[in-house]
């Protein structure tokens, strides 16, 4: 009922979010995009962890000094801090569940402790055996605490689970199973770690005290880190490592079904990303349409990363602020949106961090429907004007929501503004390899149609514009010979940038001794007739080669009557 209810929906009208202070909501139609305040004298603000319902934010507000304080936030006035206990200090919120419980790390002198905080009182977890710290990654709605125990040897750690026994809790499972990520939120008792043996993401039941492990990942993939797990235990998030090219490590976001055993890497927001993650997975509308959230970029630091949804419905990585402003209708004028900390269990209610304005601010944004649930087909992300040196290789992509009882997508991408079809360049990126300076700039966009539905459509991208720095080599003069006559051909090369040589071609082929400025023929044949090239050696982004100039070689007229 509820699918069908949103389903329903009506188009969404253009919001507006006027930010009277950071704070103030945007709605459209019953979204929203929240900013999350700092704290009265904190400067920036972070949401860190989302509970399974998406009503309760756990997070931080820093001051200017730097100094962290905890809060929990549930859209109904401002955040709330809450404090440690004796000299408990650095505390960081890591989970939350739907009674509010919070759960993290906290300092005490110079050890690292779990604790938990139920909205009155703020509690340290006891260290298991030898363990010199802990931090707690997730907590259930049944109670269970899930942490992460580390002893003398930083690169070994214990998973381990409390239960709140008597008002008092009780470690009860020792797994040893490596670095936990969470736990599921009903009672099946699930929570996702990384075997420290095979470097596989696994799940472990301690009802039963069984592991599953993920299959393993196509390709030169180790698993680096597992990050969430879906509140009904059946999906988990992750990044997965591989040094597959030289100097590059590469990082690609996971995820595992456990009710499938199957694994599969979540594409990059962009070809050329080399660093992604996912952090948060919900269960979706259903067991095999979950939405995964993330992040990716170009590497591991904040202000390089762009938030982003894995929708596995529609098998599509979307920017999450574009998804929001094209598809939501939402204003977010002044933000950047980097990560995505968590999402709820529907996957409608989504948590972040972004920037406003230059400040970094954390966020909620709540939905009506999921993307795969949209009503019409729309283009997400555009195509985007570039400016490249010569010899670079351009990628030119769309990204686009098919509409509500539609699935497949296909696409057709044009020169000119829409008008001269690009042979062979039906995917949703176009890519040109090498690219030339050019007298004219190229345009391209690109028309995508929806299928497999009850209403097909067609909606055309913007054009997008490339414009290649430099310029190509030219030839003078426009030639036409003429056999049987002392003609001379002489081609003279006019390079923009800096060269350490040429080479002349005719029809492609490189001529033998060609190689100055200048190409003269005292002799011409027939054979000296085609289309000639001259390439700039070394220019100053690599060779250049000029566009061709046609050369004709005609026979002398001859008179086979004279007048009489």
């Amino acid at each position: 009922m509820l699918r069908k209810l949103f389903e329903a929906l009506p188009a969404l009208a253009l919001a507006t979010l006027t930010l009277v202070g950071v704070g103030t909501p945007g709605t459209a139609n019953g979204q929203s995009f929240i900013p999350i305040a700092p704290l009265a004298g904190g400067a920036t603000s972070s949401a860190l962890a989302l509970s399974p319902d998406g009503l309760t934010v756990a997070g931080q507000s820093l001051d200017g000094n730097n100094t962290a304080t905890p809060f929990t936030w549930t859209g109904v006035g401002p955040a709330v801090a809450f404090t440690a206990t004796g000299n408990t200090t650095n505390i960081l919120p890591t989970g939350v569940n739907n009674s509010k419980l919070v759960v993290g790390n906290c300092q005490l002198v110079v050890t690292q402790l779990p604790f938990t905080y139920d909205g009155a009182n703020f509690t340290t977890l006891p260290l298991h055996g030898t363990d010199q710290s802990a931090r707690a990654t997730g907590v259930s709605d049944a109670g269970y605490v899930v942490a992460n125990g580390t002893g003398t040897n930083v690169t070994i750690q214990t998973g381990y689970v409390y239960a709140l026994v008597n008002g008092t809790y009780v470690e009860q499972v020792l797994g040893g199973l490596g670095a936990v990520a969470g736990i599921d939120n009903d009672n099946s008792h699930l929570f996702p770690y990384l075997n420290t043996t095979s470097k596989l993401a696994s799940i472990y039941d301690s009802d039963t005290g069984n592991s599953v492990n993920a299959p393993t990942l196509t390709g030169n993939f180790t698993y680096a880190e597992v990050d969430a797990i879906s509140p009904n235990g059946d999906f988990v998030v992750g990044a997965a490592t591989s040094n597959a090219t030289a100097g590059v490590t590469l990082r690609q976001g996971f995820l595992f079904d456990n009710t499938q055993s199957t694994v599969a890497l979540l594409s990059p927001l962009k070809p050329t990303d080399v660093y992604m993650s996912c952090r948060a997975v919900s269960d979706g509308f259903g067991r095999d349409q979950p939405i995964a959230g993330g992040s990716s970029g170009t590497a591991s630091t904040f202000t390089k990363e762009s938030a982003v949804i894995f929708d596995t419905a529609l098998n599509a990585t979307f920017d999450l602020r574009q998804l929001l402003v094209n598809l939501y209708s939402l204003d977010l004028t002044g933000w950047t949106l980097n990560e995505v900390h968590g999402i709820s269990e529907d996957g409608l209610t989504i948590i972040g961090d972004g920037n406003l304005n230059g400040v970094r601010t954390g966020f909620i944004a709540k939905l009506n429907f999921l993307p795969e649930n949209a009503g019409n087909l729309t283009i997400v992300a555009q195509p985007g004007n570039q400016t490249v040196n010569p010899n670079a290789n351009v990628t030119f992509s769309v990204v686009a929501v098919p509409g509500m009882g539609n699935s497949n997508l296909t696409y057709q991408w044009f020169m000119n503004g829409n008008t001269t079809p690009i042979a062979n360049q039906t995917a949703s990126t176009l890519v040109l390899t090498g690219v030339q300076p050019m007298t004219a700039t190229f345009s391209a966009n690109v028309s995508v149609t929806n299928g497999n539905g009850t209403v097909v459509a067609t909606q055309p991208s913007n054009v997008a514009t490339l414009k290649v720095s430099g310029t190509a080599p030219t030839i003078s003069p426009n030639t036409t010979l003429t056999l049987k006559t002392n003609a001379k051909l002489s081609l003279t090369a006019h390079a923009a940038n800096s060269t350490t040589g040429y080479q002349w071609s005719l029809n492609g082929t490189a001529i033998t001794g060609a190689t100055n400025a200048t190409y003269v023929v005292t002799k011409v044949t027939s054979a000296n007739a085609g289309n000639y090239t001259v390439t700039a050696i070394g220019a100053s982004f690599g060779n250049v080669t000029s566009l061709p100039e046609v050369v004709a070689v005609l026979n002398k007229p001859s008179i086979t009557k004279q007048p009489s």
